[in-house]
């Protein structure tokens, strides 16, 4: 047995929960730092949004990583089937790109832009879960201080909880109450 261990991470598809979705750039390193690689992972997702059965709810891009909260609107949907339209559509932007303008970084080396192995993915059952993800996803800018408060991150779908226009547009009448109000 090797001395690195893989945190095992099971997903459980369908049956109406909402999830809870993470996914990081390989070495977690900064590859979503830059607006037009936001601008990739966005019009992935709209694709998703319009051609998959699910509601977008939450989303927030940060350098090295991203947390997305979606909810399947078939029981039968595998949540791998959004993860691949995402993630294959932004890595092969990526490579293309890297032929483009810095061929020499492909030399030798298969490019990879996503960590390999399962992703974080939670189910969410119920609205307090989901409304306290959504708080997570909207504050980790503000907790990793890349600016003081959740609108001022121009990544993120806090503007249109806001009521506000963002980058991508959320489902806010599939969203459940929010207990707290």
């Amino acid at each position: 047995m090797s001395g690195s261990h893989r945190k095992q991470i099971r997903q459980f598809d369908g049956e109406g929960d909402a999830r809870e979705l993470t996914f990081s750039c390989r070495q977690r390193k900064a590859y979503v730092s830059k607006p037009y690689v936001v601008q990739w992972f966005f019009k992935a997702l709209q694709k998703a949004r319009d051609e998959l059965p699910i509601h977008v709810w939450a989303y927030v891009v940060m350098p090295e990583h991203i947390h997305l909260l979606v909810w399947p609107i078939e029981r039968q949907f595998k949540i791998s089937r959004l993860l691949a339209t995402i993630k294959l559509s932004v890595s092969k932007k990526a490579a293309n790109h890297l032929r483009r303008n810095n061929p020499k970084k492909l030399e030798g080396t298969e490019f990879q832009f996503w960590q390999s192995g399962p992703e974080y993915d939670r189910n969410l059952e119920n609205e307090a879960t989901v409304w306290a993800a959504i708080d997570y996803i909207h504050r980790n800018p503000v907790r990793r201080g890349l600016c003081d408060r959740a609108i001022e991150w121009p990544w993120s779908s806090f503007a249109e909880h806001a009521g506000q226009s963002g980058p991508v547009k959320i489902d806010r009448e599939s969203l459940p109450p929010d207990p707290r109000r």
